[in-house]
C-alpha cells in the first residue's frame, strides 16, 4: 500500500437521517461526510423495503467531488452501495443502507481486479449491515450507525490488497451537470465501472449508477432532470467514450491550454512593450513641444528686437538726413549772401538745435540700451547680429555729431568774424559821426559869420 494513500471506507445508511461510520486510510485526517448521502430524487426509486427481492436491486454510484477544507481544497473520489431499507420508527421510502470506499486527490484503477475486489468488499460490509442494524423481518433499522465500530474486511488492509493498488492522478477542474445511468447485469457491472473509469466518464457525467433492474431505471428517470440512460453494450460503441479518443482530448486540450497560456504571455508581453513606447513616445512629443515652444519663443523675441533695431535705424537714418540737409541749408545761406549778417535769433536758433539734438542722442541712447537686453535672450547668433547693428548706429550717431559740430564750428566762425567786423564799422561809424558833427558845427559857425558879415556891409 502506497504511502501517499488517503483514504476511508466504511457503512453509511439513513437509521436516523442520514449517518456513516468508517475506517481511515493514510495520515489522520477529518473530511465531511454529507456529500456521500444519496438524493432523494434517486434514493425514491429504490424498490420498496418490503419487496421480496429488494437486496437484489442495488443502486451502485460513482461521485467525484471538490471538498473546501480550512486550508486547502481535496477531490474526493468515491463508490457507494445502496439498498432499499424502513428507518428506524418510521416506514416513509426513500431510506436506505449501504456501504462506501473513498480516495482522495486520486482516482481508482480501471483494472478488472481492483473493481472486483471493491465490489466484493461493499456487498460485505453492506451484509454486515443488514446483518447486525437491521431487523431482516420488517426490514427495518434498529440501531444508529453513528460511532459504530465495525471489523476491518480484511481485502480492504490486507498488504496485497488491490483495492487501492494502480490509483491514477484526479481530473481538476470538470464540474458536469448532467448524470448517467448505465444499465447492466450484475454479472456485467464490473466491467461497467471499469469502462466508466478507463474512459473518465466522470468528466462528462457526475454521478453515474450502474443499475441492473430496468423498473428502478425507469422510476429515476421520472424523478430526475438532467439524466442520461445508457445501456451496456452502448458503451464502446459510442466513439466520445472510446479511451483512445478521450486520451486525445485530453492531449489536445492540454495542448490548447499551452497555446493559450502562450498567447495570454505574449499578448501581455507585447502589451507592456506598446505601454512602454507610448510612454516614450509622449516624453518624446513632450520634448519637442517644449523645444518648439521654446524657439518659437526665442524667435519671436529676435522678431521684436529687429523690429526694434529697424525702427530705430529708421529714426537715426531720418534723423541724420535732416541733420545733413539742415547743415547744407545753413551752408548754402553763409556763402551764398555773403553781406548778410548772422543776427542773434540765427545764434539762438543753432544753439537750441544743438540742444534738441543731444536730447534726441540721449533719448535713442536709451532705446539702444533697452533693445540691447531684449536681443540678449536670443541667442549668440542673434547677438552678433544685433551688436553688429548697434555699432553701426552708433557709428552713424558718431558721424551726425561730427558733422553738426562741423557744421556749427563753420557757421559760427564766420559770424565771429562778422561780428569783430561789425564791431569795427561801427566804431568807424562813430567816428564819422563825430566828424560829421564837427563839421556840422563848423559849418554853421561859418554860416553865422557870413551872415553877421554880410549884415555889416
Amino acid at each position: 500500500m502506497k504511502n501517499s494513500l488517503l483514504a476511508r471506507y466504511g457503512l453509511l445508511g439513513s437509521p436516523d437521517g442520514f449517518q456513516t461510520s468508517y475506517k481511515k486510510i493514510g495520515k489522520e485526517f477529518k473530511y465531511p461526510t454529507d456529500h456521500l448521502d444519496l438524493d432523494n430524487s434517486y434514493a425514491s426509486a429504490l424498490p420498496s423495503p418490503d419487496e421480496e427481492n429488494c437486496h437484489n436491486k442495488p443502486i451502485i454510484r460513482l461521485q467525484r467531488k471538490q471538498l473546501k477544507t480550512d486550508t486547502n481544497v481535496i477531490y474526493s473520489t468515491s463508490i457507494s452501495w445502496f439498498l432499499s431499507t424502513k428507518q428506524k420508527g418510521s416506514h416513509r421510502s426513500g431510506t436506505f443502507y449501504g456501504s462506501f470506499v473513498e480516495v482522495f486527490n486520486q482516482n481508482f484503477s480501471s483494472s478488472n481486479d481492483v473493481i472486483e475486489s471493491i465490489i466484493k468488499n461493499l456487498w460485505k460490509l453492506s451484509g454486515y449491515q443488514l446483518k447486525n442494524l437491521i431487523d431482516e423481518k420488517t426490514n427495518t433499522y434498529h440501531s444508529l450507525l453513528k460511532d459504530l465500530d465495525f471489523p476491518y474486511p480484511n481485502d480492504f488492509v490486507q498488504q496485497d490488497s488491490t483495492a487501492f493498488e494502480n490509483l491514477e492522478p484526479v481530473e481538476k477542474g470538470f464540474s458536469p451537470e448532467t448524470a448517467l445511468i448505465i444499465e447492466c447485469s450484475p454479472q456485467k457491472s464490473v466491467h461497467a465501472i471499469s469502462l466508466t473509469l478507463e474512459a473518465k466518464l466522470l468528466t462528462i457525467y457526475n454521478p453515474i449508477f450502474i443499475i441492473f433492474d430496468h423498473e428502478l431505471i425507469e422510476s429515476m428517470r421520472q424523478n430526475t432532470r438532467n439524466l442520461e440512460v445508457l445501456k451496456y453494450n452502448e458503451i464502446n460503441s459510442l466513439t466520445k467514450f472510446s479511451p483512445k479518443f478521450l486520451r486525445n482530448i485530453e492531449l489536445i486540450q492540454a495542448q490548447s491550454n499551452s497555446i493559450m497560456n502562450n498567447v495570454v504571455t505574449e499578448h501581455k508581453s507585447q502589451y507592456q512593450a506598446l505601454k512602454h513606447e507610448k510612454l516614450e513616445a509622449e516624453n518624446q512629443l513632450k520634448t519637442q513641444i517644449n523645444t518648439l515652444e521654446s524657439e518659437s519663443s526665442t524667435l519671436k523675441e529676435k522678431l521684436q528686437a529687429e523690429k526694434k533695431s529697424n525702427q530705430i535705424k529708421l529714426e537715426l537714418t531720418q534723423f541724420a538726413d535732416a541733420v545733413i540737409q539742415e547743415t547744407k541749408n545753413l551752408d548754402s545761406t553763409s556763402y551764398s549772401n555773403q553781406t548778410r549778417f548772422a543776427s542773434k535769433q540765427d545764434i539762438d536758433s543753432l544753439l537750441n538745435d544743438r540742444s534738441a539734438l543731444k536730447q534726441r542722442i540721449d533719448a535713442l541712447s536709451k532705446e539702444v540700451a533697452i533693445t540691447k537686453n531684449q536681443s540678449k535672450r536670443s541667442g549668440s547668433k542673434s547677438q552678433l547680429t544685433f551688436w553688429m547693428q548697434i555699432v553701426a548706429t552708433l557709428l552713424i550717431i558718431i558721424f551726425m555729431v561730427v558733422m553738426v559740430l562741423v557744421a556749427n564750428n563753420h557757421i559760427l566762425s564766420p559770424l565771429k568774424k562778422q561780428r569783430t567786423d561789425l564791431n569795427r564799422l561801427s566804431n568807424q561809424l562813430e567816428e564819422t559821426n563825430n566828424e560829421i558833427r564837427t563839421l556840422k558845427r563848423d559849418l554853421n559857425k561859418m554860416a553865422s559869420d557870413v551872415k553877421k558879415t554880410v549884415t555889416s556891409q
